[in-house]
């Protein structure tokens, strides 16, 4: 699971090390990220460019960002946990 996390490009984990990152999953605290991936990619069909795992006001928050076929930077916010989709953006 860290593997995945570890070797995506463009993955950033702000404060949180690979290793809490891989604890967070082996615990159940928070969802491996290939399946945000996969969500935001069957959304908005393109190329995944980064990934982000944000602590926020008590939630663990997958950032995603994805570009679309018509070139659009698509940003999409899961609760890393329950994989429910919090917000999306269109990035300028």
């Amino acid at each position: 699971m860290l593997g995945l996390f570890a070797c995506v490009a463009g993955v950033r984990a702000d404060d949180i090390s690979q290793d809490q990152v891989l604890e967070l999953v082996e615990q159940g605290r928070i969802a491996p990220l290939q399946q945000f991936i996969d969500d935001a990619l069957a959304r908005y069909p393109g190329r995944f460019l980064e990934a982000e795992l944000e602590f926020d006001d008590g939630l663990y928050i997958y950032e995603i960002e994805v570009i679309t076929r018509q070139r659009r930077v698509m940003e999409l916010e899961y609760d890393a946990l329950t994989g429910e989709l919090l917000e999306v953006e269109e990035d300028d």
